[in-house]
């Protein structure tokens, strides 16, 4: 397989093109406030956990017919997958109230929400965070309102699928963001189920010594602790 240029890069991964016309080559990059730093010390890379760890569960989503871009997990922190006509909407899921959802509507750190919030977000490759709605969509022809309502079914479904995953781990799952694109028509997850996609609770543990706190400065810590809660379990 050989890699060729790159197509799109977001804050959390590069995609390039290769002599396969229907497969891309996804690289997870390091978290911005870590990049070096495990390497330096001689340790698997934060971005290869978070590649062993999207490759479980786009397989585990598989499993429960949800269509994913996922192909196959190359090494480190790459892995294959198909190319698609890529929809330029961000979908953030919310279970648990935190960051603007605490300033903005008083609630509780982690409080449980009535319902599940799904945001949709304009991506532009710069600024994610252009809120819009299925009128927005249509209008400026970034998808259609069948496809803005699939995206909503679908991930409503994966939600449900992932609290269940995670719960078992005890992991409350606070959020979540994915994206979507086309594939020969078909509506299709295309991005992966990581530490850098999602906010995770300790079930186990109290709110102020929670260890996937992204502020309490255990980074190391909460990247070992969260492969060893999914990939040996």
């Amino acid at each position: 397989m050989v890699t060729k240029d790159p197509l799109y890069e977001t804050k959390d991964r590069k995609v390039f093109s290769t002599d396969d016309e229907k497969l891309w080559l996804v690289e997870l990059k390091e978290p911005e406030f870590a990049a070096g730093k495990s390497k330096k010390r001689g340790k698997s890379s934060l971005s290869q956990i978070n590649c062993e760890v999207s490759a479980k569960i786009f397989d585990y989503l598989e499993s429960f017919h949800v269509p994913n871009f996922f192909v196959e997990y190359k090494t480190g922190n790459q892995f294959l997958a198909k190319a698609m006509d890529r929809i330029p909407i961000q979908v953030v899921v919310h279970n648990l109230a935190s960051n603007h959802l605490i300033k903005k509507f008083g609630a509780k750190p982690y409080q449980e929400l009535g319902s599940p919030i799904l945001e949709f977000f304009k991506i532009d490759g710069k600024d994610n965070s252009l809120m819009l709605n299925e009128y927005h969509a249509l209008a400026f022809d970034i998808a259609t309102l069948e496809e803005f309502r699939m995206m909503s079914r679908i991930v409503t479904k994966v939600n449900a699928i992932l609290k269940s995953f995670f719960n078992r781990r005890e992991l409350k799952l606070v959020s979540f963001s994915c994206e979507f694109g086309r594939d020969g028509g078909k509506l299709t997850l295309m991005s992966g189920i990581n530490m850098n996609t999602c906010r995770f609770y300790d079930s186990s543990s109290k709110p102020e010594k929670d260890v996937y706190n992204p502020d309490n400065g255990m980074l190391e810590k909460a990247y070992s602790n969260f492969k060893n809660r999914i990939l040996t379990k």
